[in-house]
């Protein structure tokens, strides 16, 4: 899911007319902005990657540029923000944002960007969706300010406002997939799920080997249609086009658990794993699936496979209760005097990290 921080700078030629056009090479723009600018070219040639070269508007030769330690216009200030923003250094981002627009009062780049510097780097939604008004009044076709104000509202859970902003966007630009996929998930948050599968299949549409719409596609599927082989068939596509979507792993393990195809939901839960060594939920519902197999084979190795998972749980979470209490009884289950003391103190602790759960159990079994 892209940001929008740039994006039209570049491919609107009325916002920023001609000002980045001195046609320096890739290795004097590096030398220029060093890392920053790395991450500004890789932004731009996302975009067209024939006007990668043309960004800044003289032809600076040294690094320590002028617009820099001295900057004068607009377009300094721009810049000076972006890095900064690519930083994370948020108020230095606004306050040169601020001095871009104090020079350039119809500068909508700057108050698109410094829009998302307020959402994503201060969570101030109000100041935020104050900037794309002011970017749609001065430029009332500037499409991405249209999508960065329907994540807004889609962060603050406003869904039907998100889907009008995305319904906006692509109406001026019908193949912005970012905004057919966010307008699914704001649709499928209000439970309208066959809405939220026809806008994923727009942005795959415009764009075959999008991951994340076939991810999200399949979680409709899963939680709205009930529908698991078609959730499944995402999951898949999802997985190709990003064999590292460790959420598509994850949640193909919890379809082929919940219809009791444990073997097969502990591959998908370790492919998650895989990718996201530290992956609790993944180690967690592994466990689960394990002790199942044990419980139907009375094989005791997968009681001790199912531990193991559930130790990775309370290393990564020490709070965790669950699998605290999952352990003590596998220990139970296995048997034997020094196995159920062990999981009796498991048990215990679930209590003293207050698992009502495990409170209960105490009463009912110790204290007769």
């Amino acid at each position: 899911m892209e940001n929008y921080l740039i994006k039209n700078l570049f491919i609107n030629p009325d916002i920023k007319n001609s000002t980045f056009n001195s046609g320096l090479t890739k290795e004097e723009l590096d030398l220029i902005l060093e890392e920053h600018f790395e991450r500004l070219l890789t932004e731009i040639k996302k975009v067209q990657p024939q006007e990668a070269p043309e960004i800044l508007k003289r032809g600076v030769r040294t690094a320590e540029a002028e617009w820099i330690t001295n900057p004068k216009t607009a377009d300094d200030f721009f810049l000076i923000a972006y890095s900064a923003q690519m930083d994370k250094k948020y108020d230095k981002a606004l306050e040169y944002y601020q001095k871009t627009v104090a020079l350039d009062h119809y500068d909508t780049a700057s108050y698109n960007n410094m829009g998302n510097t307020y959402f994503e780097g201060k969570r101030d939604y109000n100041k935020a969706i104050e900037c794309f008004i002011k970017v749609i009044k001065i430029n009332p076709n500037y499409e991405a300010a249209y999508y960065n104000m329907g994540r807004v509202f889609q962060e603050v859970r406003d869904y039907n406002k998100a889907i009008e902003c995305f319904k906006k966007t692509i109406k001026i630009k019908p193949d912005f997939v970012d905004a057919y996929n966010n307008m699914g998930i704001s649709y499928a948050n209000i439970k309208e799920y066959d809405m939220a599968i026809k806008c994923y299949e727009m942005a795959i549409r415009y764009k075959p080997d999008f991951a994340e719409a076939y991810y999200n596609m399949g979680l409709d599927y899963k939680q709205g249609k009930r529908d698991y082989n078609k959730a499944i068939e995402c999951y898949n596509k999802a997985i190709l086009y990003m064999p590292n979507h460790v959420d598509a792993h994850f949640n193909k393990g919890c379809i082929y658990s919940e219809i009791k195809r444990y073997e097969e939901a502990v591959k998908c839960y370790e492919m998650a794993i895989q990718y996201k060594p530290d992956e609790i939920k993944a180690y967690f519902n592994m466990g689960y699936a394990l002790e199942e197999l044990g419980f139907a084979s009375d094989k005791k190795e997968f009681y001790f496979q199912a531990i193991k998972c559930y130790e990775k749980v309370v290393k990564y979470q020490p709070d965790f209760v669950g699998a605290y209490m999952n352990m003590g009884l596998i220990y139970i289950q296995i048997g034997g005097n020094i196995n159920i003391k062990q999981g009796i103190d498991y048990i215990k602790l679930a209590s003293d990290l207050g698992s009502e759960e495990a409170k209960e159990w105490l009463k009912r079994n110790l204290h007769r």
